[in-house]
């Protein structure tokens, strides 16, 4: 199992989230997202697939837990420009 969590210079960067393996690709694939609340968006293409017993669509709408200081919280233009990709990819 590998272990998960920030390097500290990536956390000075404010552009990591911590996640597993799963969820790291469908980030950087844009099939799953954060919004400006930083709730989890789900991709009409994951959105597509409909429900089952481990849907990523379980996830929608829910908040992340951010660190209680602010200015290691994710960047809201790091997470905009993932939302135009994934716009972009329909």
């Amino acid at each position: 199992m590998k272990k998960v969590g920030l390097p500290v210079a990536d956390i000075a960067k404010n552009t990591e989230v911590a996640r597993c393996q799963n969820l790291h690709r469908t980030f950087d694939h844009s099939l799953v997202g954060v919004d400006q609340d930083y709730c989890i968006l789900i991709s009409k293409p994951i959105r597509k697939l409909g429900e089952h017993t481990y849907s990523l669509q379980k996830l929608k709408g829910t908040k992340l837990v951010l660190p209680k200081i602010e200015q290691y919280h994710l960047a809201q233009d790091n997470l905009a420009w993932h939302r135009r990709k994934a716009d972009k990819k329909g």
